[in-house]
């Protein structure tokens, strides 16, 4: 009794079996008999052509898009913590004229013997 390999390829609508594949294709561990199926599919009819390809344009714009924000946030995160750091320099600032300010006036009373 021989065996015959069972094919790979789902089955369902083209939309779906296209998923299928972009996620077997980008895990990469595609053998070499799943790449034959996979290649089977995909010259089979044009609408699994056509699913495959917006598959993949939807990816790439989705990393795109991750990028872009991903640059946006890390930009957001710079500018806050540089005020972060010029906030906390115009407080010590402000601290510092406020104690030399009270050693002023205290030296000053100090001087007249009014403590």
């Amino acid at each position: 009794m021989t065996t015959r390999a069972q094919s790979t390829t789902p089955t369902g609508a083209p939309d779906d079996i296209a998923a299928y594949w972009m996620a077997r294709k980008m895990s990469g561990a595609m053998k070499a008999e799943e790449r034959r199926s996979f290649e089977e599919w995909l010259n089979a009819a044009e609408e699994n052509r056509r699913a495959f390809a917006e598959m993949e344009r939807a990816l790439s714009l989705s990393d795109a898009l991750d990028i872009d924000v991903l640059s946006t946030e890390f930009e957001r995160e710079l500018h806050e913590e540089a005020s972060l750091k010029h906030t906390s320099t115009r407080r010590m600032a402000i601290a510092a004229s406020v104690m030399l300010a009270a050693i002023v006036v205290f030296a000053g009373l100090s001087a007249r013997g009014a403590l």
